[in-house]
């Protein structure tokens, strides 16, 4: 019995979760606020209440919201509230520092983009570490239903913005002093810098989460991301994904976060595929939830579906027949656990043959002029 005993306590919990709604049974897709505060457009109780409407809609579980320095918030009366309502509608949040180089941002408690070197120097300076381990302590005691917290947001690799050792001390010090929330980090700019952080800091042994953005698209820097991070016993995000294909040659950054297995993701910027005045989704919303939901758990939060397409199954093939062309159209095919398997666009012709495929059920997705058709086909 201790040996089984002993077995079970190797292994990761996060390894040990249920099958969820998501792709590759991630735990955790976030929604994304942050933007939305930061330029002020969120002002009235409505607004908040779509905005969560929305959220609900795009069946995430939890959503990201900005932390200001201290007396910077744009109208922070709106913040409490959106925080207040989003716990009582049961989703998890995530809080981090607004703007690239935020956490360094937030200790010297500026605020705007153009403030020369983002008020100042922070490395090595003992005073700095300490006003942002202050402030975000005081947004752990402000917001006590956060579930995660983070002090920086693209703060770069040890030795950029902050030395290795303020790392330690910053992350070290918040863990022990959290009253509420979960530390989690450390959310740089790229992957490349989240291994360094890894590598060459004690960060790992005091976040529950282990993150990062992919801004430089550095997508076969995943597998030893993830491997790291699982190796400490952590799991692996994507915290800022979005499906804008910036190389034409490469996977959008949440294909490929979904290609390598994340654990979570947050989908940056997401509010603004919710129509604040009514809380509709835009059908930008339908493109995010192809990929990071299992074709089971999609559900039509749009108006009824459209027949715009018909489509004939074969061997290792199926055969889309579009009823007219389309000048603006995205076709998505995916199988059964919710992985893209193929993403295209018809160019203006109506029959298009999608080979080499292995048996199995998939789902076509034609969205298409701001109308949608989903149909599964079994290949064999």
């Amino acid at each position: 019995m201790k040996r089984v005993l002993l077995i079970l306590s190797l292994v990761p919990l996060f390894a040990m979760a249920q099958t969820t709604i998501y792709t590759n049974d991630m735990e955790y897709v976030l929604g994304d606020v942050k933007q939305a505060f930061i330029k002020d457009l969120v002002r009235t109780p409505t607004e908040v209440q779509n905005l969560l409407t929305g959220f609900k809609a795009m069946q995430v579980n939890g959503i990201r919201i900005p932390i200001f320095a201290k007396d910077c918030e744009p109208y922070e009366q709106a913040l409490v509230y959106f925080y207040q309502q989003a716990v009582k509608e049961g989703f998890v949040l995530f809080a981090n520092p607004v703007h690239w180089n935020g956490g360094q941002r937030v200790a010297n408690g500026v605020f705007e983009d153009y403030e020369e070197e983002f008020g100042g120097v922070v490395k090595n300076d003992a005073t700095k570490t300490q006003a942002l381990i202050d402030r975000i302590l005081e947004i752990d005691e402000k917001y006590p239903e956060l579930k995660w917290v983070n002090p920086f947001n693209e703060d770069g690799s040890p030795g950029s913005t902050w030395s290795a050792s303020q790392m330690n001390t910053l992350y070290k010090t918040l863990s022990e002093e959290l009253k509420n929330a979960e530390l989690i980090g450390s959310c740089p700019w790229g992957i490349p810098a989240a291994i360094k952080v890894i590598k060459n800091t004690d960060v790992e042994n005091y976040i529950t989460v282990s993150t990062t953005h992919n801004l430089g698209f550095n997508h076969e820097s995943w597998e030893e991301f993830i491997a790291l991070s699982h190796a400490a016993g952590l799991p692996a995000w994507d915290s800022e994904v979005n499906m804008n294909r910036k190389y034409e040659e490469k996977q959008t950054r949440m294909e490929a976060a979904l290609e390598y297995g994340v654990d979570g993701m947050v989908l940056y910027d997401s509010w603004r595929s919710i129509d604040m005045t009514t809380g509709e989704l835009q059908s930008s919303a339908q493109t995010w939830m192809n990929h990071y939901l299992k074709p089971a758990s999609l559900t039509d939060n749009f108006e009824d579906e459209s027949h715009l397409f018909d489509v004939y199954n074969g061997k290792s093939s199926f055969t889309i027949s579009l009823l007219e062309p389309f000048i603006q159209n995205e076709i998505t095919v995916v199988d059964m656990n919710g992985k893209t398997i193929r993403q295209m666009t018809s160019d203006n012709t109506q029959d298009m043959e999608v080979r080499g495929l292995k048996p199995g059920v998939y789902v076509v997705v034609l969205n298409a002029n701001n109308q949608l058709q989903r149909e599964k086909v079994v290949v064999y």
